[in-house]
């Protein structure tokens, strides 16, 4: 999974809730990064924002996902791949 901004061709990838529990529509929670200062996850409940991480750098591995952090002019965005692959998930 890969969530951040595309400088290059302008897309916000971020992650958002469903709608309800039998409802995959857009829910009102939303994580994106934050590409001002120093990059932070943000948590959104509509268009307010709720919580935020720590500033980068972040644990590079936590439980079952590795992150890579890349920030640079295309791009800043951190991508998530599974380090057990036992584990389905999505």
């Amino acid at each position: 999974m890969k969530l951040g901004v595309d400088r290059k061709l302008g897309i916000d990838r971020f992650i958002t809730s469903w709608r309800s529990a039998d409802d995959p529509g857009i829910g009102d929670f939303s994580v994106r990064i934050n590409p001002n200062g120093s990059p932070q996850f943000f948590l959104y409940k509509g268009k307010k924002s709720i919580a935020r991480s720590l500033p980068w750098p972040w644990r590079s591995e936590i439980g079952l996902c590795k992150s890579t952090f890349v920030n640079d002019p295309d791009e800043m965005t951190s991508f998530y791949t599974v380090t057990d692959d036992s584990y389905l998930l999505n």
